[in-house]
């Protein structure tokens, strides 16, 4: 049975998916991006994908290269999360005016534990941090004994992401 050229497109890029995300974990194996196409970069990428995995270096998909990126893409991707370290620096603040990823997930954490516990204002996730945020910082900082400033140091983002780590996982998503 042939393939149609859709189907052999396909299967070129699910290779090339493989190899994709497998090159974020291991550097020896050149990213190619995937695009359907089996041309020199796809080669050189599946190259340096036997070569790493003790396969014979030919830059052809067999079954046993298949199977091994396989294989091998299941272990990485079945690996626990990644842990992020996202706050900028040891001397950062966090405070009235800031906006961004940061703020949204400063904001998540602390909705999360108001939630769970009941003992502090509940805040709307905006991104924002504006007064509400302040106060409900000020109330973390309170709870756990430090000084009550409402900006978000390291100290105090240390707390939160600690408090909301030991969350009981089931109320999690």
């Amino acid at each position: 049975m042939s393939y149609t050229p859709a189907q052999q497109r396909n299967n070129i890029k699910e290779f090339q998916e493989y190899l994709y995300a497998i090159s974020f974990y291991n550097n020896n194996v050149m990213r190619v991006i995937p695009d359907g196409i089996f041309g020199r970069e796809t080669m050189l990428a599946v190259k340096s994908f036997q070569k790493e995995y003790g396969l014979d270096v030919t830059g052809e998909v067999n079954r046993q290269t298949w199977d091994t990126a396989v294989k091998v893409y299941r272990n990485y991707v079945s690996l626990p999360p990644e842990a992020i370290d996202i706050f900028p620096s040891n001397n950062f603040i966090l405070q009235k005016g800031n906006k961004g990823s940061l703020v949204y997930i400063l904001q998540a954490m602390l909705l999360d534990i108001a939630t769970t516990y009941n003992n502090l204002p509940m805040l709307k996730v905006t991104g924002v941090y504006d007064q509400e945020t302040i106060a409900t910082v000020k109330a973390m900082q309170n709870k756990s004994r430090i000084n009550s400033t409402g900006l978000t140091n390291k100290m105090t983002w240390n707390i939160i992401v600690k408090t909301f780590s030991h969350l009981d996982s089931s109320l999690k998503y």
